[in-house]
């Protein structure tokens, strides 16, 4: 059986990046040898990536024409439409998969090409539904993103063989919102990504240099998104100045046209001298961040789940995160009210204060760690199985 894997992720696109790419590793890792793969991408780039460098990535070319073919076979209706069917019309993504005999479809993210497949099924990728969670933040509601994001989950969902979520708790979204079949939804929680490994092996400091890097900082490494939530750590930091209490942090990500308004908030507050914002950085470098950090601190308002509480945990740091997504964390991390700065200020203040929670944190966090590697062995093994019984029934019709 042949599987056609599908990454269109750009490496600055940042924790998407990060996900997609875990996916394809564990995929590699699992799958058995009555399975062969074949990855496609859409972005130019991402052929020679580090982590893909031992397997063929074929590229994709998205160009203007594929995506106006790609937008007419999405709308439902003229898809379906004799003149269409007729035309055996379909993107260039697509044919180059059939011609190269691949079965069926894996998107490791979430992916409008779903909707424009004319002949293969589908493995389907859910990351959130943000947009139903927090609809006030502009990233996923203006620009009429709100309504892309219904029109994609809504058809893509129901239409896919299987679809694949990061929790039980999105998995119990899709049900409750999109009427979605449970029996074809498969949670399978994140693992920290590739960069991970290589805490022991880098010289930290060339990256203290590099940076220009205060001790034991605050590290928060997240796209300039509003629902980000950088404002509250800077709000907090400056209610523990006013205590004389003057801890730094080190910002790290891309913009996505709100880093400007971080910087003026940063300058007006008076602590520009207390913030280091870096950028978006290599995998390698980032690894050093975070080993050379005090605490990861993450008041986000987007979940369930994230990546850089098991990135911190593996790197031994204490995480400070978001209460209403204390159910990726448990017992792993002190939860705060992304909303408020003085609850945030207090959660920073006792992890540099004590010692000994610090210590029960990191080991809370291994013992987490563990936990998702017990789930997710378990939704591998759940997943080949639906890979078998596709494999059982794709006897049943000849070539597409």
């Amino acid at each position: 059986m042949k599987v056609g894997i599908v990454l269109e992720q750009r490496l600055h696109s940042g924790g998407g990046f990060q996900q997609a790419l875990n996916a394809i590793i564990q995929f590699i890792k699992i799958c058995p040898s009555w399975v062969s793969i074949n990855i496609y991408t859409t972005v130019a780039e991402n052929v020679k990536h580090d982590s893909l460098r031992n397997v063929s990535v074929q590229y994709v070319r998205s160009g203007f024409l594929e995506r106006i073919t790609s937008l007419l076979l999405a709308n439902e209706f003229l898809a379906s439409a004799p003149l269409t069917a007729k035309m055996n019309l379909t993107t260039r993504l697509e044919s180059k998969m059939l011609a190269q005999g691949v079965e069926i479809v894996y998107f490791v993210g979430p992916s409008n090409y779903a909707l424009s497949l004319r002949y293969l099924p589908y493995i389907f990728t859910v990351w959130d539904v943000c947009h139903r969670d927090h609809p006030e933040f502009p990233e996923v509601s203006s620009k009429g993103e709100f309504f892309r994001r219904e029109a994609l989950y809504r058809n893509a969902i129901n239409r896919s063989y299987l679809t694949l979520t990061d929790s039980e708790e999105l998995k119990r979204k899709l049900c409750n919102i999109y009427g979605a079949d449970e029996q074809r939804l498969l949670s399978m929680p994140f693992q920290p990504a590739p960069f991970s490994n290589l805490f022991n092996c880098h010289d930290l400091k060339e990256i203290e240099s590099k940076f220009n890097l205060p001790a034991d900082y605050i590290f928060y490494p997240a796209q300039f998104w509003p629902h980000k939530n950088h404002v509250r750590i800077l709000q907090a930091l400056a209610i523990l100045r006013s205590k004389g209490k003057c801890y730094s942090a080190v910002f790290c990500g891309g913009d996505q046209e709100n880093k400007k308004t971080i910087q003026v908030l940063a300058e007006s507050l008076g602590l520009s001298r207390q913030i280091v914002f870096t950028g978006f950085v290599s995998e390698r470098d980032m690894s050093g961040l975070y080993a050379l950090s005090k605490v990861l601190v993450m008041p986000t308002y987007f979940g369930p789940t994230n990546l850089p509480p098991l990135e911190a945990w593996l790197a031994e740091k204490p995480v400070v995160y978001s209460e209403p997504l204390k159910a990726q964390v448990g017992c792993a991390a002190l939860c705060i009210d992304p909303d408020s700065a003085v609850e945030l200020a207090t959660a920073v203040e006792r992890i540099y204060s004590d010692d000994d929670l610090v210590a029960e944190l990191v080991l809370a966090g291994k013992r987490r760690l563990k936990e998702f590697d017990s789930m997710r062995i378990d939704s591998e093994n759940k997943l080949l199985e639906v890979l078998e019984i596709f494999n059982c029934r794709k006897a049943c019709w000849g070539k597409v």
